[in-house]
């Protein structure tokens, strides 16, 4: 039995071999390309823990530098009471997303990758299938 080295060397391919494999090749770098992960990912996302309420302090530039320490001390009370809260959480891998992908079905993590091991697996299969009995 040759190794996956041996076997994957295009000299020890048949042409039918080659074609198949290189067309999922193909097929896997256009998956990758469409899903273009050179932009980076949207991994992460704001979430609100606590909604501000009242109206919101709004003194003027003035009257904000006559404040003494105290007065200082109460407006940011107020300030934090009226505004929200709130902090950025990583997404689950199944949202990650490409942040620029060319079809936007392929920008999901889970569905191009789905897709590269289907292609890949389909390269592999044609590998194993159209074989002949001298190149193993």
């Amino acid at each position: 039995m040759p190794s996956l080295k041996e076997m994957l060397s295009p000299s020890r391919q048949n042409p039918v071999q080659r074609r198949g494999f290189f067309s999922s090749l193909a097929i896997a770098s256009l998956v990758l390309l469409l899903h273009f992960p050179f932009e980076g990912y949207d991994i992460d996302h704001y979430v609100t823990t606590r909604y501000g309420f009242g109206p919101c302090p709004n003194p003027s530039a003035d009257d904000a530098m006559k404040m003494t320490s105290e007065q200082l001390d109460q407006y940011m009370k107020d300030l934090r009471r009226c505004s929200n809260d709130g902090e950025i959480q990583i997404r689950p891998i199944t949202e990650w997303k490409s942040k620029a992908p060319i079809i936007d079905w392929f920008g999901s993590v889970i569905h191009a990758t789905t897709a590269l091991v289907f292609a890949l697996s389909l390269g592999g299969i044609w590998l194993w299938v159209f074989r002949t009995h001298d190149n193993g």
